[in-house]
């Protein structure tokens, strides 16, 4: 009788082994999924923060260029430079405000 009451505790053993090992295999599975996921992610966020970046290094040369522009206008102080540094201002603001636009427009990847 008792080495029939060990057999079925071994395999109530064994079963509940097997149940535990089935759980953490799953839980394994599923991390593994949402780190797939996460990595994929990510990979948008960098492919997204690389172009914003270089966007804002073109913008950054082009204010660059404008401001050495406005230096040398300012300098030679005559009415029509005075406008034509004017008229550059006004250009790189709009020029400005519609990157700015184009950039919100497409915006980050949506979060999920």
């Amino acid at each position: 009788v008792s080495t029939q009451s060990t057999g079925v505790a071994a395999e109530a053993t064994m079963s509940d082994a097997d149940r535990i090992i089935a759980g953490i295999n799953k839980d394994l599975f599923d991390a593994q999924q949402k780190l797939v996921e996460l990595q994929d992610k990510n990979k948008k966020l960098v492919k997204a923060n690389r172009r914003l970046k270089d966007e804002l290094e073109e913008c950054q040369q082009e204010r660059n260029y404008a401001q050495r522009e406005l230096v040398q206008l300012r300098a030679s102080q005559t009415s029509q430079d005075g406008q034509l540094a004017s008229q550059l201002k006004s250009n790189f603001r709009q020029a400005m405000l519609e990157k700015f636009k184009m950039a919100a427009e497409a915006g980050p990847p949506a979060h999920r």
